[in-house]
């Protein structure tokens, strides 16, 4: 191996490294997110229509859903960024709650579904933007 041969190939290797430190620090697709967020309208759903079995089943589906990472990278996540991700599904929760109280004083049908809508709504507009700074944040 001559000495261009050695550096392409170095090159080559610093090239695949980037894609990937860039894959394993890219923030979730939308489309990931709206899965999410639908598993939140559905939970409503299930609780609405009495479909208790449905609940147990959703859960399950977005846990396996949600602990897949194909890639791992060294070091601790920002411990900032982490408890802002946490508190937006706090925030989720409460407006659920708030929805769902507002929803059962109108005497309208469905409180959980509105509840449910309302939290995924929250996690898309809070939860996303955050998840990719936390994403950022963990870039070499």
């Amino acid at each position: 191996m001559d000495i261009h041969e050695a550096r392409s190939a170095l090159a080559e290797s610093q090239h695949r490294q980037q894609q990937t430190i860039a894959a394993g620090t890219a923030p979730g697709s939308w489309r990931a997110w709206l899965i999410g967020a639908g598993a939140f309208v559905a939970y409503g759903v299930a609780l609405d229509l009495d479909m208790v079995w449905l609940v147990g089943l959703l859960v399950v589906a977005v846990v396996a859903a949600g602990g897949r990472t194909l890639v791992k990278l060294r070091g601790k996540p920002s411990p900032g960024w982490t408890a802002a991700l946490v508190a937006t599904f706090v925030i989720a929760l409460l407006v659920d709650v708030a929805v769902q109280f507002a929803v059962r004083g109108a005497d309208l049908p469905a409180p959980n579904t509105f509840g449910g809508l309302a939290a995924a709504l929250t996690v898309i507009l809070l939860g996303r933007p955050i998840h990719a700074r936390l994403a950022a944040a963990r870039r070499p």
